[in-house]
């Protein structure tokens, strides 16, 4: 009985996640767990934080493993670790689409700081900026045809007065409205 909801419980922690994603997940597990007893104990995870740079305390690294371990054993086991940073790995995702949405958007192109367009890797330039055309182009996509006004408006609030929305000021807004 207990390996069956062992089972589910590991389908229920894998949805939504590519195998790509599980195995980079395993690989972390697998290397914070340095005793190699198929679970990370506090010690292990407090290690693991000092190695990502995070120096925290026995007392820290305890609330953190309270926080994840769900049985309430005093210990991870991958199920558990894999339902803690599916949160993070879809948010990586959800801010890859976002980019991807801005760049569908925007309409003029990223200069450097010597005027020269910016292109990327295959020679394609960058756009770095989403103007009123690209909102105009936006709303009329999305079925909502908005006035020029209420555009002006949407880059009013959203800048400091420039004419343009640049990628790090659409994120911004985009996690504002916990889109990702």
């Amino acid at each position: 009985m207990a390996e069956e909801d062992d089972r589910m419980r590991m389908k229920k922690s894998k949805q939504g996640l590519t195998e790509e994603h599980i195995m980079e997940v395993r690989e972390a597990f697998d290397t914070f767990d340095t005793d190699g007893g198929g679970t990370i104990d506090v010690d292990e995870l407090r290690a693991a934080m000092k190695a990502l740079g995070q120096n925290r305390s026995k007392a820290e690294a305890k609330a953190l493993m309270d926080e994840i371990d769900s049985s309430g054993e005093g210990q991870i086991d991958f199920a558990e670790f894999l339902d803690f940073m599916k949160p993070l790995i879809l948010g990586q995702d959800m801010e890859k689409d976002v980019r991807h949405q801005f760049q569908t958007f925007a309409d003029e192109d990223m200069l450097d700081d010597e005027g020269n367009v910016i292109k990327d890797k295959y020679g394609v330039p960058r756009k770095g900026y989403i103007t009123i055309e690209g909102l105009r182009e936006a709303s009329r996509r999305c079925g909502e045809n908005a006035s020029d006004e209420e555009l002006e408006e949407i880059i009013d609030y959203v800048t400091d007065g420039d004419d343009r929305i640049d990628e790090a000021t659409f994120l911004k807004v985009c996690k504002t409205m916990r889109l990702f």
